[in-house]
């Protein structure tokens, strides 16, 4: 899934849909009368078709709210895959951090014990 944010400056809003891709085929979820409602696309093709957003809000309003979002999944241990990159280079680089560490001792004992 992948969010799809739209702002509207002419009227101030911030709209959103989500976006499933399976193959050529994208759904697009938005909501109509208050219902769930997925348009199929043709990932070839243009889009002919104007779907309702899923949530449309105040375009200040916007910021804080994904921000809020943002917090709460943090808050519940889901992180973005650049996140999970990063914090697994970080531990990669611990690791080989204290294998030169230990390499370096290693060396400097035997270099004052003159072996």
């Amino acid at each position: 899934m992948e969010l799809i944010a739209e702002k509207d400056y002419s009227r101030q809003v911030t709209r959103f849909w989500l976006k499933e891709k399976r193959g050529d085929q994208i759904n697009i979820i938005g909501l109509t009368n208050g219902q769930l409602t997925a348009t199929r696309l043709n990932a070839l093709e243009p889009v002919a078709v104007t779907i309702n957003p899923l949530l449309e809000m105040p375009m200040p309003f916007a910021a804080d709210f994904l921000a809020a979002v943002a917090k709460y999944l943090d808050q519940e241990g889901i992180h973005p895959e650049s996140q999970k990159l990063l914090e697994g280079k970080l531990m990669a680089s611990e690791r080989h951090l204290d294998d030169l560490r230990k390499h370096f001792d290693l060396l400097f004992t035997k270099t004052v014990n003159g072996h």
